[in-house]
């Protein structure tokens, strides 16, 4: 069984779908509960197109083993490609809640929520996706972002600090902080923000930009045009120096 199934996933990495599906055949015909097999032959049929046929072989890997994660991300991955949101999100919990401490899947799994607009659970997931990596700054200033675009922008704020204490000169984690602040019109924070910023980077037109807002919404005028002035002398376009907020 073994042979067909090595054999099988030879001619499917080589893209050879056919020949793929008649080893995985000989394989299951050996062991037809082997979810390896199952697994593989659902791969094949979602790689030809068969939807419902890799649907079906994903689901009786699951039957022969629920615990086989691979099986249940496939599966997921499938029901978002045929719109099915609800379906996919199920799936991720599953794949979640039998690997618990994976910080991926958690994060895959604030992302399809938010897609359905599930808010409070889109949090839960990514704080424990925070919880299990700790330090990954990046990751934090990727769900600081969403928390932004989600309308949390307390929540944005605790995310970017603690960025910085993992990486204190980053200065794009700077900027999203200073952002944040400024929603929630911290405004003296959030130009203190962009001060550090600037002695790391001082030739930053999109910090300078962004510092100039700030002034501009706490009704320090003459601060504001200082700032655009220094934005306009670094470079003339600042169209997307917020990102998409």
């Amino acid at each position: 069984m073994d042979t067909y199934l090595k054999l099988g996933n030879v001619y499917f990495n080589s893209g050879m779908l056919d020949s793929a599906l008649r080893e995985y055949a000989k394989a299951l015909k050996n062991q037809p509960d082997n979810p390896r097999v199952l697994w593989a032959l659902g791969n094949v049929y979602q790689a030809q197109g068969e939807i419902d046929m890799a649907e079906k072989a994903y689901k009786r890997t699951m039957e022969k083993s629920p615990q086989y994660l691979k099986a249940q991300e496939s599966l997921a991955q499938l029901y978002e490609k045929k719109g099915e949101q609800e379906k996919a999100i199920l799936a991720m919990k599953a794949a979640a809640k039998i690997s618990p401490n994976n910080p991926d899947r958690q994060f895959k799994l604030g992302k399809a929520l938010l897609k359905e607009g599930k808010m409070g659970e889109v949090k839960e997931a990514f704080v424990k996706t925070m919880s299990i990596d700790y330090n990954n700054a990046s990751r934090r200033n990727e769900i600081g972002d969403t928390f932004l675009e989600m309308g949390m922008s307390k929540e944005a704020e605790g995310t970017f600090n603690k960025a910085l204490e993992i990486d204190p000169n980053n200065i794009e984690i700077y900027n999203r902080l200073g952002i944040s602040l400024r929603k929630q019109k911290k405004y003296l924070e959030a130009i203190e923000k962009y001060k550090r910023a600037l002695q790391i980077d001082p030739e930053n037109g999109g910090i300078h930009y962004n510092a100039g807002r700030t002034y501009m919404e706490a009704g320090m005028i003459t601060d504001a045009i200082k700032e655009f002035e220094e934005a306009l002398r670094i470079n003339q376009d600042f169209k997307e120096a917020e990102g998409s907020t």
